[in-house]
C-alpha cells in the first residue's frame, strides 16, 4: 500500500509492545491482500485477470470493493480507493 505504519506507546509499559504488534500485524495482513505492490496479492490477481475472465474473491475483499465503491458514489468521487491512478 505504500503507506508508513507506525504505533506510539509510553517507554514505561512494555505489556504496550504487544497491544502495539497487533495493528501491525493487521497492517501486514491487509498489505498482503491488497497491495499492487506484491504480484502474489489478491488485489493484483483481480488486476491480472478480471478483465479476461470472472474472478472469485475471498468475502471480506468483496465487501471491502463494494463499500469503496458506495463511498465513492456518496462522495461524488471525492473518495476513490485508485488514489494512486
Amino acid at each position: 500500500m505504500a503507506c508508513r505504519f507506525e504505533v506510539t506507546a509510553p517507554v514505561t509499559e512494555w505489556a504496550g509492545v504487544d497491544v502495539a504488534q497487533q495493528p501491525l500485524d493487521e497492517a501486514e495482513r491487509l498489505e498482503q491482500q491488497l497491495t499492487i505492490f506484491r504480484e502474489n496479492s489478491e488485489i493484483s490477481f483481480v488486476n491480472r485477470n478480471a478483465s479476461l475472465r470472472p474472478v472469485g474473491v475471498e468475502a471480506p475483499l468483496f465487501g471491502l470493493l463494494a463499500m469503496c465503491q458506495d463511498l465513492y458514489r456518496e462522495t461524488g468521487g471525492a473518495f476513490d480507493i485508485a488514489a494512486g491512478a
